[in-house]
């Protein structure tokens, strides 16, 4: 596991990937973390550049038929003005990449690819988080991801090439927060099962108890003025509320 933590510095710092990091596999792991395998915190303008070279290789297929918690390959925490470009990422053991508590980071030039049935292989996940921008990737992968308060997100001339799911907001039964100012446009879809999903009813178990307070607010989203979608097996836009929304609670 790489793990880098700084104070906060004025100078960008650069870490190029030329060649392949392959994680250990699961039964080399240390038993007694298994959050992240990769991850930076509070690093300030931090450039993660693989000029299409750079291989990020998780080695999932041994952890994904085991039951419990899995690590997430790459994770970005509170580094603001991040860019990460130009690399390739493999198979991650769950999340390819997970960006939290970010203000302004572009994400670009990245090829993410997991096996359609690798469960929860979500390439990109956001998560409060502010003034991120994607363009240019291509994720095929078990789930492609994206969700907490989240504003000002970009997603632009990108491909997903049988995902589960293609790009989608989600919020908890009950929760708060807000997701707005999101934009999806120039997007590919190939044989995505659910392209677009925007779910204020998620629920990842079997069963989760109703909650009448859903206060989360969803404000001016585009998700389908450019989207291009290709043998796509399910509604080009699938929009789960709970009853008790209303129209000034859901804006789409």
């Amino acid at each position: 596991m790489l793990h880098i933590y700084t104070s906060r510095v004025q100078l960008s710092i650069v870490i190029q990937i030329l060649g392949d990091i392959v994680a250990p596999p699961k039964s080399a792991w240390p038993k007694r973390s298994t959050d992240a395998w990769l991850s930076f915190h509070q690093v300030d303008r931090l450039i993660v550049a693989g000029n299409g070279q750079g291989v990020i290789d998780g080695r999932g297929e041994s952890w994904w038929k085991l039951q419990g918690p899995r690590p997430t390959a790459l994770r970005f925490s509170q580094c603001n003005a991040l860019q990460v470009r130009g690399l390739k990422h493999r198979n991650s053991q769950q999340i390819h990449i997970s960006i939290n508590g970010c203000n302004g980071a572009t994400i670009s030039n990245l090829d993410i690819r997991a096996p359609a049935e690798s469960p929860n292989t979500d390439g990109i996940d956001i998560s409060a988080s502010t003034h991120i921008r994607i363009h240019d990737c291509l994720v095929a992968t078990g789930e492609a991801g994206g969700h907490d308060e989240v504003e000002g997100i970009s997603i632009t001339n990108s491909n997903f090439t049988r995902t589960e799911n293609g790009v989608r907001i989600k919020t908890w039964q009950g929760g708060s927060g807000f997701a707005k100012n999101i934009t999806f446009s120039g997007l590919t879809f190939v044989a995505a099962d659910n392209p677009i999903i925007i779910d204020q009813h998620y629920c990842p178990h079997e069963k989760c108890a109703d909650k009448i307070d859903v206060i989360v607010q969803l404000q001016p989203t585009a998700p389908m003025l450019m989207a291009k979608l290709v043998q796509c097996t399910h509604l080009s836009i699938a929009l789960s509320t709970t009853r008790y929304l209303g129209p000034s609670t859901l804006i789409y």
